[in-house]
């Protein structure tokens, strides 16, 4: 017998999502009932502030993307949630 539930699969990014993103949410749901995807902007990943800054944030976009792709789950956490400023 199959077991009732395949178990979940994360996805975990910095956001400005494109299509290689993307597959890799496709490939998770074929391996998956449930994908989620974490998205944080990590600033210990950057060099310098400028470059941080320029980083681009895409949230709105980013998870219309993840709703056309039928990922289930987006959680998103901000700077200020993670490392004390």
């Amino acid at each position: 017998m199959a077991p009732f539930w395949r178990p979940y699969r994360r996805r975990a990014n910095m956001g400005a999502l494109h299509e290689g993103h993307l597959s890799l949410m496709s490939a998770a749901l074929q391996k998956a009932d449930r994908v989620i995807v974490t998205m944080f902007v990590n600033p210990k990943q950057f060099n310098s502030a400028s470059d941080l800054a320029a980083y681009p944030r895409t949230e709105s976009q980013d998870a219309a993307k993840l709703r056309a792709a039928r990922t289930h789950l987006l959680y998103a956490k901000r700077i200020y949630s993670i490392f004390s400023l």
